[in-house]
């Protein structure tokens, strides 16, 4: 859809005329440090028309599987963006900050 920030010419058009005709279109993405409510801000940039649930991020895919290992309410130490702590916590896993990682990011 983009390569860096710049759209790819004629990609948004083909996404809109697949789901004019009725397609199921998902968005796929191995980079974990969006939550997916970040690519729907630039979908809606680009005039795409999508809900949250087309998009599956590796962070989304990760937080999943843990949370359907470990159960609700599993305790995680996420080493990543906020995006990433988002995804766990909204799965229902508890993102923890130890105290000594805490004070390292103070210094």
């Amino acid at each position: 859809i983009w390569r860096g920030d710049t759209e790819i010419p004629g990609v948004p058009d083909t996404i809109r005329e697949l789901q004019r005709r009725g397609k199921k279109v998902l968005f796929v993405s191995n980079n974990a440090t969006k939550h997916r409510s970040q690519y729907l801000q630039k979908f809606r940039a680009m005039q795409i028309e999508a809900g949250i649930d087309q998009v599956v991020t590796s962070a989304f895919v990760a937080s999943r599987y843990f949370v359907g290992k470990y159960g609700i309410g599993a305790k995680v130490f996420c080493v990543g963006t906020d995006g990433l702590r988002r995804e766990f916590e909204e799965a229902g896993a508890v993102v923890v900050n130890p105290p000594y990682v805490t004070s390292l990011q103070s210094s």
